[in-house]
């Protein structure tokens, strides 16, 4: 993907040996067992602290969580990386040293507690969709979060909630930690279209304490880094699904034979091979310079959005072309493929659609 370090590489290698070898994370959305088997397993290897830097207790950074993003994208990995190690991890890192903080991340490194951020659908095209009250002895948070991937395995969500009217630093928002088991608390199922389960959690006066606020002050620049980290770990997660759909066109090409010859040698589909390799290229240049620039600036998203656009545009282009250059078999539910481009147009509008990006790369 780009120059690494020998940490970087050889985290990279674990990562693509573990997939390797663990095909039932195909299948993990079936059961319960399947998703606690890849939280236990990803806690194992240590990658719930790969987004927290070593200062609070985690090893890297922007280069590796974007690492670990890819190989979930390429082996289509269905547990949610990104709501439950760097969403959470990123917010909760950038607080100011509360006592809370340092227990918090422990508690995800160490597997003790899956806990759950719908930060950026909270945030991502509009105000957030949970507010909170402040009464003498209690909070009350009331509000509804949708389409989080894999969230009825939460043992707790990590929630903003505004109290104020303002936008901005001036808004009033507050960091929560709610138990997935708390009172008032719903979480309805649906099923997208590549299978997976997504959760809307709905929080009806949901009573907490203090000890369950870990921040009362969450600025606006602790929200866009934590929103800037969420994009940029997608797009390395898409940028993985579109290798892994290109991959398998190319070695389509070379078994399946018409005429007596493979339709590898046939000039034409060689072209269009060619085609999708140039924009999975371009897709490879638009993740590195937005990890560089994430690393130098986590508040700017000038680069995260632009990446965004470009890799939501490239998968769509080379999930389509592998479509037509593989035939019928792509739109079978035993190929894996269909499986690949189905992720594929979920990650487009996930997280902002490529036009809300378009927009966000001019604004900035």
């Amino acid at each position: 993907m780009y120059s690494m370090t020998e940490t970087q590489v050889q985290l990279q290698d674990s990562a693509k040996r573990y997939f390797s070898r663990n095909s039932d994370t195909l299948t993990g959305r079936r059961n319960l067992g399947g998703f606690s088997k890849q939280w236990e397993e990803f806690t194992e290897m240590g990658w719930m602290a790969a987004p927290v830097t070593e200062i609070l207790g985690g090893y890297g950074g922007a280069a590796e969580l974007a690492l670990i993003s890819r190989e979930i994208g390429y082996a289509g990995c269905e547990f949610s990386f990104i709501h439950a190690a760097v969403i959470p991890g990123i917010v909760i890192s950038q607080l100011d040293n509360t006592p809370f903080q340092k227990e918090t991340l422990e508690a995800i490194f160490s597997g003790d507690r899956l806990i759950y951020s719908p930060l950026v659908e909270q945030f991502v095209g509009g105000r957030s969709m949970v507010t909170c009250i402040e009464n003498d002895t209690h909070f009350q948070l009331s509000g509804t979060v949708s389409t989080l991937p894999g969230a009825s395995y939460a043992t707790d969500f990590c929630v903003l909630a505004q109290s104020g009217q303002g936008v901005g630093n001036d808004a009033g928002y507050s960091l929560f930690i709610v138990p997935a088991d708390s009172e008032g608390l719903r979480a309805d199922t649906e099923n997208a279209i590549d299978g997976r389960l997504l959760q809307t959690i709905t929080f009806s006066d949901v009573k907490l304490d203090e000890k369950q606020r870990l921040s009362s002050a969450a600025t606006e620049s602790v929200i866009q880094s934590s929103i800037n980290a969420a994009v940029l770990a997608q797009c390395a997660d898409l940028v993985g699904c579109t290798q892994k759909m290109f991959d398998l066109t190319k070695d389509y090409l070379q078994i399946r034979k018409q005429f007596g010859s493979s339709l590898a040698e046939f000039q034409a589909l060689r072209h269009r091979l060619a085609d999708m390799y140039a924009e999975l290229c371009l897709a490879n240049a638009m993740l590195k310079r937005a990890v560089d620039k994430y690393a130098e600036d986590p508040v700017d998203s000038h680069s995260i959005s632009a990446a965004k656009y470009s890799i939501a545009n490239a998968a769509k282009y080379v999930g389509t072309q592998a479509i037509q250059l593989h035939g019928a078999i792509a739109m079978t539910e035993e190929y894996e493929l269909g499986r690949y481009f189905k992720r594929a147009i979920i990650a487009e509008k996930t997280f902002g659609d490529p036009y809300f990006h378009l927009h966000r790369f001019k604004a900035t």
